[in-house]
């Protein structure tokens, strides 16, 4: 197929132009470093032409203080909307979002209080009253926002769309200190419930996502790995912080608080496996 990745020069975005490369499709990419700006639909359009699916990657990044909400706005919001309308008119069959955990409120300042463990694609969104104290950043808003469009658009049958909602992409060996002692700290990791995902992993459900034979319609998939680091005693975490949340599946000694059930069942998804 031919496949279109927006933000194709950033960290997930190499990945998946690589892996589309290894599976025999033909990958092109659109990045702002090339003074490609996603937000030119008319631009896109004329990229599009031929294409079969968007990989949309693109997007201004988790925020500082100082930023504001304006630019996460323009290029995450007001750019998804770009390309959605871009792949409609160039006749695109599917455009695979990249989302975020954000998306369950996890980053949030503040603490997640969850429905239930773990937390699977049905989940209440961050800003549902009661699953969350206090405020959506900037960029986690936006993916909620962003979602929102993916879903009307494909809920109502104009284009197929997917969303997948990708833990933080590094390697547990990046993310982890060797001293790290989550018992001590509680803040480092911590609002994101120790989740992970990694990259040539979440490059590899994009590419699944991009291959799924039948129809699309909205669907939305947790993209995570399997287990915890191998620092974090779950069972431990989840009496102290989480004593009165139903745990539905067994999560074992390092199991991940996210389901990635319906990506292996729909997509054929495998998830990373280690511990470190």
């Amino acid at each position: 197929m031919n496949v279109l990745v927006t933000g194709d020069m950033g960290h997930l975005g190499q990945r998946i132009r690589w892996q589309l490369d290894q599976g025999g499709h033909d990958g092109s990419g659109y990045d702002l470093k090339r003074g490609e700006d996603i937000c030119d639909t008319q631009r896109l359009i004329a990229v599009l032409e031929d294409h079969d699916c968007v990989v949309h990657a693109a997007a201004h990044p988790h925020p500082r203080p100082a930023w504001g909400f304006e630019p996460f706005w323009q290029t995450n919001v007001e750019g998804t909307l770009s390309v959605l309308r871009a792949a409609i008119a160039a006749g695109v069959r599917r455009v695979v979002f990249l989302s975020s955990v954000g998306y369950y409120g996890v980053n949030i300042r503040g603490e997640l209080a969850p429905a239930y463990l773990p937390i699977d694609e049905g989940h209440p969104i961050a800003a549902t009253d009661g699953y969350s104290a206090g405020a959506l950043d900037e960029y986690n808003q936006s993916k909620v926002i962003c979602e929102q469009l993916m879903a009307y658009y494909g809920s109502n049958q104009l284009i197929e769309t997917v969303s997948l909602r990708i833990g933080p992409a590094n390697s547990k060996a990046t993310q982890y200190p060797e001293d790290f002692d989550w018992r001590e700290d509680r803040t480092y990791r911590r609002k994101c419930l120790f989740a992970n995902c990694h990259p040539d992993y979440a490059a590899r459900a994009v590419v699944l996502a991009v291959e799924y034979g039948d129809p699309l319609w909205g669907e939305a998939f947790n993209i995570f790995d399997r287990y915890t680091h191998e620092s974090v005693d779950l069972p431990a975490f989840l009496a102290r912080d989480y004593p009165g949340v139903e745990v539905w599946q067994d999560l074992g000694e390092h199991g991940c608080l996210f389901s990635t059930g319906k990506a292996e069942t729909w997509l054929g998804f495998e998830p990373c496996e280690e511990l470190r």
